[in-house]
């Protein structure tokens, strides 16, 4: 591999994708809203619902934390590369040798 090419923009585009999927499901009706246990009727079936909503909870907070380290850590990504970039450009520059197709 010669060259290295990393497109900030994209890594910052992921990131609001992947916090905004985060999000979503986080708020989705299916996940704040759910039948009363005890309305099933039956104290097996109630406690069973009670089981499921709690999976349920937990999974959603497993993905939704997932989803934000992944965002947070695109975010932290590319400004990494921007940051190495600039100071790249600005050793560069004080030598005298920016490439010409770098603005």
């Amino acid at each position: 591999m010669d060259e290295l090419s990393v497109n900030v923009e994209e890594l910052r585009r992921a990131a609001a994708t992947v916090h905004g999927l985060g999000e979503q499901l986080a708020t989705s009706p299916a996940v704040k809203f759910g039948i009363a246990p005890r309305q099933a009727g039956h104290d097996v079936l109630a406690d069973a619902l009670e089981r499921l909503h709690a999976a349920s909870r937990h999974s959603v907070s497993v993905i939704t934390d997932g989803a934000t380290r992944t965002a947070d850590g695109l975010l932290r990504s590319a400004q990494g590369y921007a940051d190495a970039e600039r100071a790249h450009l600005e050793t560069l520059d004080a030598i005298g040798t920016v490439p010409p197709e770098v603005p």
